[in-house]
């Protein structure tokens, strides 16, 4: 599915979509409910993404949420659930500019969860995994998949393949998802509407910041001088992107809540940003000095 085979990723995506309405035919109105929800697992969660406007359903008034999802349905839902709307230039021999989901793999390619599979096609009318799309929403959510070592109880976790298991894990590990009630995790399986909206509607709620950036490494200020820094973080749909600033001297140089740093006093300061989901750092060296411009 993706590079290194990453097309796992897509069993999150396939829930989505299912939830989505089904790409197939054109979906009802969002602001009518499905009536074959009420009551059912994964009802709540259902209910929750229409309002959202990430799912609808069908135009018979139904939701069908046992039936399976195609890669192409599961982009979809991923891309209005993660807000990924800036496209970029795709060439499947299988997708095609006429095709009802060609704009949203282009917006999946540009947001790199997706990549397509080694033979230059996309598939998107395959059915999605549930180990397909734990790659893709552990991908999306940024958790670290670079570790294969760990352990996963499900009574069939022999048949998950290394390519997924490190997903899998993270996700299970995060609490994104859980198993069937009999102990297994079925990988191979498509994933359906249901399931889908289970998976986006967690993910949705608790986008954890992976990292914080800053514009400038290091910065030369006069006296009473101000610059304000720029704190970028990532993922940029994380649930809480919070920054809180700090300066280690603060009277040398000060800075707000919004970043702008004010040179107080000479001498060399670090100002630290911090996020307040996981408590990500970056920081930039600031020099205040007192610069006395030649006049003749």
């Amino acid at each position: 599915m993706f590079k290194s085979k990453k097309l796992s990723v897509a069993v999150l995506a396939v829930f989505f979509l299912s939830i989505f309405a089904g790409f197939g035919g054109q979906p009802a109105a969002a602001a009518t409910y499905p009536t074959d929800i009420a009551g059912n697992w994964a009802g709540a969660q259902i209910y929750s993404l229409i309002n959202q406007g990430v799912v609808t359903g069908y135009v018979d008034g139904t939701f069908k949420p046992s039936n399976s999802i195609s890669r192409a349905e599961f982009i979809v839902m991923i891309n209005r659930a993660f807000n990924f709307n800036t496209p970029a230039s795709i060439f499947y021999s299988d997708v095609r500019a006429g095709d009802w989901f060609y704009l949203d793999i282009a917006k999946a390619r540009a947001a790199g969860y997706i990549a397509g599979y080694p033979n230059g096609t996309m598939g998107p009318n395959n059915k999605i995994s549930r180990q397909e799309a734990a790659t893709i929403l552990a991908g999306v959510l940024g958790l670290n998949t670079s570790t294969s070592s760990g352990y996963l109880s499900f009574s069939d976790a022999s048949k998950i393949p290394s390519w997924s298991w490190a997903s899998i894990n993270s996700l299970v590990q995060a609490g994104y998802i859980s198993g069937y009630p009999d102990g297994t995790f079925r990988p191979s399986n498509s994933i359906t509407r249901a399931e889908a909206a289970v998976m986006i509607n967690q993910g949705m709620s608790r986008v954890k910041v992976t990292g914080v950036k800053l514009n400038k490494d290091s910065l030369t200020l006069g006296l009473d001088k101000s610059e304000t820094l720029v704190a970028t973080v990532s993922p940029s749909n994380a649930t809480n992107p919070t920054i809180t600033w700090s300066s280690n001297k603060p009277l040398i140089a000060s800075v707000n809540n919004n970043g702008k740093v004010t040179g107080l006093k000479e001498g060399t300061v670090t100002i630290t940003a911090m996020t307040s989901d996981g408590s990500k750092t970056a920081t930039c060296i600031v020099t205040v000095k007192d610069v006395v411009k030649v006049k003749g």
